[in-house]
């Protein structure tokens, strides 16, 4: 996939999602980096209102792990903020999750550096500096 650059407001999830539609499914690894605020759970509960998550798709900042379910295949969504060693994801099963069936979406990524292989897709986030306007750019490895 050829990186691309996106700008808008609210309106841009659907599209933006849309665009991944082909790309996002299991075996898939995604690194969501950017500030607190930015957006990353608001993509992550897109895409899972997309693909028919039916579970509420809150934050993983506190439980680490959210495990959602599509009706063919799994959705992992990590939020490393709060952790600062590998060892502490070992300890919750992350590895269990790129077993190749799970979608698996990671923000904070840099917290456990060297922990997952390199992601599929990486989607960075920013806020613009008009108010409610996001800048997201994504590049593509090996989907």
């Amino acid at each position: 996939m050829e990186p691309f650059s996106i700008i808008g407001g609210e309106e841009i999830w659907p599209d933006l999602v849309g665009r991944l539609s082909g790309v996002l499914g299991p075996g898939v690894l995604v690194f969501l980096r950017g500030e607190l605020g930015t957006g990353k759970t608001t993509f992550v509960r897109h895409v899972c209102d997309t693909l028919g998550v039916e579970d509420l798709v809150t934050s993983p900042s506190f439980a680490i792990a959210n495990l959602y379910h599509t009706r063919t295949f799994p959705i992992a969504h990590l939020d490393l903020y709060r952790l600062d060693t590998a060892a502490q994801l070992e300890e919750i099963g992350a590895l269990d999750f790129l077993d190749g069936r799970h979608l698996v979406f990671v923000e904070w990524p840099e917290h456990c550096a060297g922990f997952f292989p390199a992601p599929d897709l990486e989607i960075s986030i920013s806020l613009t500096d008009d108010i409610g306007t996001r800048e997201i750019s994504i590049r593509g490895g090996a989907v």
